[in-house]
């Protein structure tokens, strides 16, 4: 985002800029919690600096849409808590509007999710332009509100989600595998380790 997108949005001389990246950072084997920092504080001064209301939000145990064992969401979502903690430090040193979208209970609705689970459905994608509409009407922007009802898309059924398994889940899941099982190896060897440790009193 900020070597390929930053500069094209601020020749736009933006008054609104959504700052909403950083979960796929989490799920790669080049995690790096440092640059991450940088590149997304730098994107946000930037488009600060031009006058752009920020729109950013805190994510939620992504883990939990994806139904992974807690030996692998755990971690996952320590990974998420520290992109969390950048845009906490965003919010309090820029300002702007954001979610928290652990606090939507739509979250938890398989109807909002694509197939892959990882990106919103058409339903999704709408409850979110809701919900930071409302934010900016209370912030005095006078629009008409996005509509909630789903105009277009698919229905969610397991028969899509079966054949989106075949022909790009599971090649996705294989890539992913090679790239992040050696970790995720880790942190459950890690993690059952400290399980059998006895609590001290």
């Amino acid at each position: 985002m900020r070597e390929q997108q930053l500069d094209v949005a601020l020749a736009h001389r933006p008054d609104l800029a959504s700052l909403i990246v950083g979960v796929n950072d989490t799920m790669r084997s080049t995690w790096d919690p440092v640059r991450l920092r940088t590149d997304l504080l730098d994107c946000a001064d930037a488009l600060h600096g031009q006058g752009a209301l920020l729109l950013t939000a805190r994510f939620h145990d992504h883990g939990v849409v994806f139904g992974l064992p807690g030996v692998l969401r755990r971690p996952l979502f320590a990974r998420i808590e520290q992109v969390n903690q950048v845009y906490d430090e965003i919010h309090a040193r820029y300002g702007g509007l954001r979610l928290d979208l652990a606090q939507r209970p739509e979250i938890a609705l398989r109807s909002f999710w694509s197939v892959d689970r990882l990106h919103p459905s058409e339903l999704g994608h709408r409850a979110l332009a809701r919900a930071y509409a409302e934010l900016l009407a209370a912030e005095g922007l006078d629009f008409d509100l996005p509509d909630l009802a789903a105009s277009g898309g698919f229905e969610p059924s397991w028969r899509r989600d079966l054949a989106w398994m075949v022909a790009e889940g599971a090649p996705w899941f294989g890539r992913r595998a090679r790239d992040l099982g050696p970790w995720a190896f880790r942190l459950a060897l890690t993690e059952a380790r400290r399980s059998r440790q006895p609590t001290p009193l």
